[in-house]
C-alpha cells in the first residue's frame, strides 16, 4: 500500500480516548486508507502539536484520558530509549574497546540509571 495523504486531523478524529479503547496501527491504517508508517508519523506530529497520543504494543494508539496513561507511555518510551542507547554504546565499545564508553561514564557518575 502506498502512503495516502491523510491529515493529523483525520487521525485525531479516528483515535479514541483511554487505553482501554486503543487501536492497533494496522487497524488505523486500514480505517484511514494509508500505511502504518504514515500513522506513526501522524501520531508523532499530533504529539508535537500537543495532543497526548499514547501508544504501546499491548494497548495500541489512543488519546490519553488520564495522567497515569501519559506516565505509563512515558516510562515505556524512556525504557526503549535507554535500551537503544545502551546497545549503541555497546556497539561503539565493541569497535573501539579502549575508548571511553559515554553511557557507562554517565552511569558511573550516577546521572543515568539503566
Amino acid at each position: 500500500m502506498t502512503e495516502k495523504s491523510v491529515t493529523t486531523a483525520a487521525l485525531k478524529a479516528a483515535l479514541k480516548s483511554g487505553a482501554a479503547n486503543g487501536q492497533d496501527v494496522k487497524s488505523l491504517a486500514f480505517l484511514l486508507d494509508t500505511t502504518e508508517r504514515a500513522i506513526r508519523k501522524l501520531a508523532e506530529e499530533l504529539i508535537e502539536e500537543g495532543t497526548p497520543v499514547c501508544a504501546h504494543p499491548k494497548t495500541g494508539y489512543y488519546i490519553a484520558a488520564t495522567q497515569a496513561e501519559v506516565d505509563s507511555t512515558y516510562d515505556w518510551l524512556r525504557s526503549r530509549a535507554m535500551h537503544s542507547l545502551k546497545k549503541a554504546s555497546q556497539l561503539r565499545a565493541a569497535f573501539n574497546p579502549s575508548g571511553i564508553d559515554p553511557i557507562q561514564q554517565l552511569e558511573d557518575e550516577g546521572v543515568l540509571a539503566l
